[in-house]
């Protein structure tokens, strides 16, 4: 039959739609995550933030007060370490480190915190069943309307088991 030939079969779109699908996924992640830290900032985040945002392709985010305690985590923690929200509220990311965690990259990001800097570094963090993984993190302080450090946003990115 030759009327065939012009059919577009559904697993040949399927195959060319699922590269957008999984952009829209990523930019629907995206718009979330962003909701969620704006509601909880009380303000928006700056245009430099946001861009980082949709630059980076991330696996978690994590919002710290300025002593670096856990206010918030996106969906994507969970996913990435196992470890459920209520559990890492409250806490310091340091948890997530352990004893194969270097001490001169946990001395870097230590001292580069309070700086306007924005800070990268790849670290070797533990999930919650144990097992390690590297981790690309981005910190960014963000500061409020008045110009005062209210807290850092974590990107983080699982690189590899490690």
């Amino acid at each position: 039959m030759r009327e065939s030939k012009g059919i577009v079969m559904p697993l040949n779109c399927w195959d060319i739609y699922a590269v957008h699908f999984d952009k829209l996924i990523q930019q629907s992640k995206i718009a979330y995550d962003i909701r969620q830290l704006n509601t909880l900032l009380e303000y928006n985040l700056n245009q430099n933030v946001l861009n980082l945002l949709e630059e980076q392709q991330y696996d978690a985010l994590v919002y710290t007060n300025p002593t670096q305690q856990i206010e918030w985590v996106s969906k994507g923690f969970t996913e990435m370490t196992g470890y459920p929200k209520s559990y890492a509220l409250g806490k310091k990311p340091t948890f997530l480190q352990g004893e194969k965690t270097s001490k001169k990259t946990r001395k870097a990001i230590k001292q580069q915190l309070g700086g306007n800097d924005y800070i990268e570094e790849t670290i070797l963090n533990y999930k919650k069943n144990g097992d390690q993984y590297l981790c690309k993190i981005h910190i960014v302080p963000l500061y409020n309307s008045e110009d005062l450090l209210s807290g850092y946003l974590a990107i983080e990115k699982e690189l590899k088991a490690a």
